[in-house]
C-alpha cells in the first residue's frame, strides 16, 4: 500500500492571485473584459463542454477590442481548460499563444508567468528537461525585473521538478528560497505551500520528524487563514507520514478523512470521489473489507451524480479487488466484467463526441485566422502609409516596429496554424492512446486477473498432482510473459518520441530477464551515449525488437557462454554491437531463408539504418546495427 504526497503546483491559481496589478491599467471597457475572464479563472467546471462554452462566449468582444494582453490572458484560461480536461497537446499550443500575445504587448510579468504555466505542462508529462528550460527561461525574467513573487513560485515548481527526480539536496535548496522569498513578503498563504514543499522534501528523504514539522506549519498558517486548498493539501501529507512512516494507520486515516471533510464543504465531487476510493484501498490493505466496501459504495454515488465515468470505472475494479481479496472469486469476476463494460461504454463515448469537438473548433478556429490574417494586413498597409508620410527618422522608427510587429504576426500566425493542424492529428492521438489505454485495462488487467487466480490456487490448501502443478507454473509464466510484451507494446502507443535513457531501460529490463532465464550464459550490457537524444517509437520498438530476436536466437541455437551488447553514439549515430562466442553459422547461406535474420533485415531497413553480420563457425557471431540520430 503506497499513499502519496500532494505536490504544490502553481498553475491555476495564477490567473487569479497574479492579475490585481495588471487590471488597474486598463480602460474601464478592457477593465470589464479583464474582470469576466479573472472570474471565469476562479470557477470550477465539472463539464468540459460547459467550461469551454462560458471561456468561448468571450471571445467575439475580445476581437473587437483588439487587446494583447487580454488576448494573452485569453489563450492562459483557455490552456487552464484543456489541461483540467486532460488534453495536454492543445493546452500547450494555447500557452505559447498567451506568451506569443504578452509577448507583443511587451508585459514581462505576465510572460513569466505563462512561460511557468509551460513548464508546469511538461512536468506534469514527466519531460524535467523542458520543465526545467522554461522554469529558468521565466526565472530570468523575474530576477532581472525583480519580480519576487513571480520568482517565489518559480523556485517552488523547480523544487518540484528535482524532488520527481529524487535529487531531494537540490529541491530542498530552491523550496526553501521560495520559503523564504514570501516570509519576506509576508504572504502567508504562500508561506504555507512552501512549508508544504519544503515537507515534501524531508518525506521524499524519509526524515518523517522533520516532514511533520514543516506540514504541521503549514497546518497551523492554513488554519488561521482558513485556508481550505492548501488544508486539503497538509491533511493528506500529515497521513501519509503516519501511514508510511510512522506506521500508524488509523492516526492517518484521521487526517484524510479531513481532507475529505474539506471537500465535502468545497462540494469537490471528483476530489471526494478520489479520496473515498483511496481510503478504500488503504481499508482493503488492512482487511477490514466492510469499511473499504462501505467506501467504494460512497464513491460509486459520488461518480454517478458528478456523471464521472472514469472513476465509477475505478469503483467497479476496487469492487472486483475487493472480492478477490475476499477470495469470492464468483463475486470478483461479477465486477471484473462490469468494469469492463463500463469501460468499453466510455471508450465509445469519447470516441464520438471528440469528433463532434474536433470538427466545432476546426471551423471555429479557421474563423479565428481568417480574421487574425485580415487584420495583419489593415496593420500592414497602414504601417507603409505612416511610412512614406512622415519624416525620415521618425519613418525609420516606425519602419523598425513595424518589422518587430510583422515577425510577431507571423510567429503568432504560424502558432495558430500549428494549433490548428494539432487539432487534425489530435484524433489519431486520442486514438492512439485509447488503445494503449484498452490494452492496459482490459488485455491487462484480465492477465493480471487470471494471475492472480492462479497464484491463489498454488498456494490454497487444495493439493493437485505434479502435471496440474506444472500446467499452473506454465500458464502463469505465459501470462507474466504476456503482459511484458503488452507493456512494450503500450510503451510506444503511449509516445510520439522516446528518449535513448528510456530506450536503455527497457534493453537493460530485457537483458536481465534474460540473465534470470539461464544460468550457463554471462550477460554483459554497456550503454555509452553522450548526449539523451530523441528517437521516433517506429526507431525504439524497431531497435527493441532487433536487440530481442539476435539475443533469443543466440541463446536458442548459438551454445555461447557469454552475450554482450554495446550500445554507444558517436556524432549523430547510434551503433549498436551484439556478440555471442557461440558455434557460429554460415551468414550468406542463412540471410534468405531464415525468418528470424529476415525480420531483423526488415526492421533494420523500415528504420533506414545499416545491418552487418559477421559469423564464423566455431568462432562466434557479431552483429553491427548502426542509425542516424
Amino acid at each position: 500500500m503506497m499513499i502519496k504526497i500532494c505536490q504544490l503546483l502553481m498553475m491555476f491559481l495564477l490567473v487569479s492571485l497574479s492579475h490585481g496589478q495588471e487590471g488597474n491599467d486598463f480602460s474601464d471597457t478592457n477593465k470589464r473584459l479583464f474582470n469576466a475572464l479573472n472570474v471565469l479563472s476562479k470557477k470550477k467546471f465539472h463539464n468540459e463542454q460547459e467550461s469551454l462554452k462560458s471561456i468561448e462566449s468571450l471571445e467575439p468582444e475580445l476581437k473587437k477590442l483588439g487587446v494583447d494582453s487580454l488576448f494573452g490572458l485569453y489563450y492562459r484560461l483557455k490552456f487552464n481548460h484543456y489541461n483540467d480536461f486532460l488534453k495536454r497537446d492543445l493546452a500547450l499550443k494555447n500557452i505559447e499563444l498567451s506568451i506569443a500575445y504578452y509577448k507583443k504587448a511587451n508585459n514581462l510579468k505576465q510572460t513569466a508567468l505563462s512561460t511557468m504555466n509551460k513548464g508546469n505542462l511538461f512536468l506534469w508529462q514527466g519531460d524535467n528537461q523542458n520543465a526545467l528550460l522554461n522554469y529558468f527561461e521565466a526565472l530570468r525574467i523575474t530576477e532581472k525585473n525583480k519580480f519576487n513573487y513571480q520568482s517565489g513560485l518559480i523556485y517552488k515548481n523547480i523544487g518540484v521538478v528535482f524532488s520527481n527526480q529524487d535529487k531531494q539536496k537540490e529541491a530542498l535548496a530552491y523550496a526553501n528560497k521560495a520559503l523564504q522569498v514570501f516570509l519576506d513578503l509576508k504572504d502567508d498563504e504562500q508561506i504555507a505551500g512552501a512549508y508544504i514543499n519544503v515537507g515534501n522534501c524531508y518525506f521524499n528523504q524519509y526524515d518523517a520528524d522533520n516532514a511533520l514539522y514543516h506540514y504541521k506549519k503549514a497546518e497551523k498558517i492554513s488554519e488561521k487563514s482558513n485556508n481550505l486548498e492548501n488544508l486539503s493539501f497538509v491533511y493528506n501529507n500529515i497521513g501519509s507520514v503516519y501511514i508510511e512512516d510512522k506506521k500508524d494507520t488509523l492516526n492517518g486515516l484521521e487526517y484524510i478523512k479531513k481532507a475529505i471533510n474539506i471537500r465535502t464543504k468545497q462540494n469537490d465531487l471528483n476530489g471526494l470521489i478520489f479520496c473515498y476510493n483511496n481510503i478504500a484501498n488503504i481499508y482493503i490493505g488492512l482487511k477490514k473489507f466492510d469499511l473499504a466496501e462501505e467506501n467504494i459504495i460512497k464513491a460509486k454515488q459520488y461518480a454517478i451524480e458528478a456523471n464521472n465515468k472514469r472513476e465509477l470505472t475505478e469503483s467497479f475494479k476496487l469492487l472486483s479487488f475487493l472480492n478477490e481479496s475476499k477470495k469470492d472469486y464468483q463475486k470478483a469476476l461479477h465486477f471484473h466484467k462490469l468494469y469492463l463494460k463500463q469501460k468499453d461504454s466510455l471508450i465509445n463515448e469519447m470516441n464520438n463526441k471528440d469528433v463532434k469537438e474536433l470538427d466545432i473548433k476546426y471551423q471555429s478556429e479557421k474563423k479565428e485566422k481568417q480574421i487574425l490574417q485580415q487584420q495583419a494586413e489593415v496593420k500592414q498597409k497602414n504601417s507603409w502609409l505612416l511610412l512614406i508620410s512622415g519624416f525620415v527618422i521618425i519613418g525609420l522608427i516606425v519602419f523598425n516596429n513595424f518589422r518587430t510587429k510583422s515577425k510577431l504576426q507571423k510567429e503568432q500566425l504560424k502558432l495558430e496554424n500549428k494549433l490548428l493542424e494539432e487539432q487534425s492529428n489530435y484524433k489519431i492521438q486520442e486514438q492512439r492512446l485509447d488503445i494503449s489505454r484498452e490494452l492496459h485495462d482490459n488485455v491487462g488487467s484480465q492477465l493480471t486477473f487470471i494471475i492472480s487466480i492462479l497464484d491463489n490456487l498454488k498456494s490454497s490448501s487444495v493439493q493437485f498432482d505434479e502435471a496440474i502443478d506444472k500446467k499452473i507454473d506454465t500458464l502463469t509464466n505465459f501470462a507474466n510473459k504476456s503482459i511484458s510484451e503488452l507493456r512494450d507494446t503500450i510503451w510506444v502507443l503511449n509516445s510520439k518520441q522516446l528518449s535513448l535513457s528510456e530506450l536503455k531501460s527497457r534493453m537493460l529490463n530485457f537483458m536481465k530477464d534474460a540473465g534470470e532465464s539461464v544460468d550457463h550464459i554471462d550477460f554483459q550490457f554497456d550503454f555509452v551515449v553522450s548526449d539523451d537524444k530523441q528517437l521516433t517509437s517506429k526507431q525504439a520498438i524497431n531497435l527493441y525488437r532487433i536487440l530481442q530476436e539476435i539475443v533469443n536466437n543466440a541463446i536458442k541455437h548459438a551454445n555461447a557462454k557469454d552475450i554482450s551488447v554495446l550500445i554507444s553514439q558517436i556524432e549523430n549515430e547510434l551503433q549498436i554491437k551484439i556478440s555471442d562466442n557461440g558455434i557460429g553459422f554460415d551468414y550468406e547461406s542463412k540471410k534468405k531463408k531464415s525468418f528470424g535474420l529476415t525480420n531483423i533485415q526488415n526492421r533494420v531497413q523500415e528504420i533506414k539504418g545499416t545491418l552487418k553480420v559477421q559469423s564464423e563457425l566455431e568462432n562466434g557471431t557479431n552483429y553491427f546495427v548502426a542509425i542516424t540520430l
